[in-house]
């Protein structure tokens, strides 16, 4: 019995003091989530896009009902990840503000569980300073707008965040295909991207010894075959064709290699929507850290060539 009480009095023990700078880290964050909470309670930002999509629901709805489940008369190239709750909440009688509004909960609770989430990953794979890190990058960037708005943005970061940690922690195939799937319904093209993050998270075994992961190997495969089947359903329905018309359209094709390249530079500099100025936070760190792994990178190579390590 005596071999008992050490535990149970270290389980029992106050934590200690927080430092200063724990302290003002919490309540700064506190005060940010209370201050988004008030944002999505009292005004959260109705996106075009969203109420598109919202309206549409009442064409799916009649086209339910006549039966037409071939090329349902609305063109919307809109992933299918709102239309789920949107449907259900028309059908249990919400009107569409109430919709809209529902989505914006639902953009703010998936933006407080991605922090957690990337918290608690980082703590657990990491340290308490790399989390802490972590979750300030995310509270210095874009994500705020997308945590009080219609938008599914944030819905979307969360569930492949989701995904991502149980893919890093081995959990049961069981809950690693379903979070697939519904990470799969935030883009019709974002399965590949699944697969190759599931591959990464299989590493080293997936290259030195494929065999023990043979069972996870066939739950990716199974997830991204069910997301597949269900999008082209989806297209079927509302189109009448297996793949999305809507974003084959010549308004939806960048045709010439100088235009992405433009895109591209465009999304990392420019003024007005670039990541350098929307968020430098994280600019600045994804940067330092390819110039880090570059430089040990040629400190190995260096060490390789010579046999030995330069000393100067």
């Amino acid at each position: 019995m005596a071999r008992f009480l050490p535990s149970i009095s270290q389980r029992l023990e106050l934590p200690s003091p927080f430092k200063p700078a724990q302290t003002l880290y919490a309540v700064s964050l506190l005060a940010t989530f209370v201050r988004l909470a008030l944002f999505v309670i009292q005004e959260p930002y109705r996106e075009g896009d969203t109420q598109i999509l919202v309206g549409s629901v009442k064409t799916i709805r009649t086209c339910l009902s006549e039966g037409r489940l071939l090329g349902c008369s609305f063109d919307i190239p809109f992933p299918l990840l709102q239309y789920g709750p949107s449907i259900i909440l028309s059908y249990l009688g919400f009107s569409d503000a109430s919709i809209l509004h529902f989505l914006a909960y639902l953009s703010f609770l998936g933006f407080v569980a991605a922090i957690a989430l990337v918290f608690w990953t980082l703590k657990r794979k990491a340290s308490k300073t790399v989390a802490a890190v972590g979750a300030l990058l995310m509270l210095t960037g874009p994500l705020l707008w997308y945590s009080h708005s219609t938008y599914s943005e944030m819905l979307a970061a969360f569930l492949i965040l989701a995904f991502t940690a149980a893919s890093l922690f081995r959990v049961d195939n069981r809950f690693l295909i379903p979070l697939f799937f519904v990470a799969g319904m935030t883009k019709e093209v974002a399965f590949p991207f699944l697969l190759v993050i599931g591959g990464l998270c299989l590493l080293p075994e997936i290259v030195t010894a494929p065999g023990k992961i043979k069972g996870r190997l066939y739950a990716l495969l199974a997830g991204a075959l069910l997301t597949v089947l269900v999008n082209v359903a989806f297209n079927y329905f509302r189109y009448g064709t297996y793949y999305d018309a809507g974003h084959l359209t010549e308004l939806y094709l960048v045709p010439t290699f100088r235009l992405h390249l433009s895109f591209f530079l465009a999304m990392w500099f420019t003024p007005y929507g670039g990541l350098l100025f929307f968020w430098p936070s994280f600019v600045l760190l994804y940067f330092s850290l390819l110039v880090l792994l570059f430089i040990r990178w040629k400190s190995k190579k260096h060490i390789g060539l010579n046999g030995e390590p330069s000393r100067g």
